[in-house]
């Protein structure tokens, strides 16, 4: 396993095989105990108990950065996990070579508590939903992309190269676990050759 840190905490992990995970420290609020001032004082203590919760039983670097810091994995070939402000799952079926269809799902614990639960799901249908901040601007990129490989004749490659002439680790802004992805892609597609 291969894992880089930069100094701002932030890192990209490629986890082999074409899975890779970023994680980087959260500007915002994470229902699972990270409170910001926009929930509204009433919340504080609910988070601030599973907070401590979380370092009492992971122990407080693991605890704090369970709390903290956000991650994004992706997992070879079709499936994403985003643990930001909310938890994801997101399955990828090609279903021709020019179409797929993306299914998400918003995860929380049985035992949340009903207002933590309330504001998980408003993160989730505010940006991480169908209707969403993020999940659209995602669907956007990926129909311009797929519009944009209909020209291989004329430019064939797609340029994912941020972060590549860097001097040291990945950070988890770089299109490194991008290229984790294809380089597992590329290894595969030759050993069927």
């Amino acid at each position: 396993m291969d894992q880089a840190l930069d100094l701002s905490g932030n890192k990209m992990t490629d986890l082999g095989n074409g899975h890779a995970v970023i994680e980087y420290g959260s500007p915002w609020g994470r229902p699972i105990a990270r409170w910001v001032p926009s929930w509204g004082e009433e919340k504080r203590e609910v988070i601030e108990r599973m907070r401590k919760h979380l370092v009492q039983r992971f122990g407080e670097d693991r605890g704090l950065r369970m709390a903290e810091n956000s991650r994004n994995m992706i997992i070879f070939p079709n499936l994403v996990i985003n643990d930001i402000m909310a938890i994801t799952i997101r399955t990828f079926q090609p279903e021709a070579a020019d179409r797929m269809t993306v299914n998400a799902w918003a995860l929380g614990s049985r035992d949340e508590d009903p207002d933590l639960r309330k504001l998980r799901l408003f993160n989730f249908l505010e940006f991480l939903g169908p209707g969403g901040f993020a999940t659209p601007d995602d669907q956007e990129a990926l129909e311009n992309c797929q519009r944009g490989y209909r020209n291989a004749r004329e430019a064939a490659w797609n340029d994912i190269s941020k972060g590549m002439p860097r001097v040291g680790p990945p950070k988890n802004d770089d299109e490194e676990q991008m290229r984790c992805f294809w380089r597992e892609w590329r290894r595969r597609m030759s050993a069927a050759a």
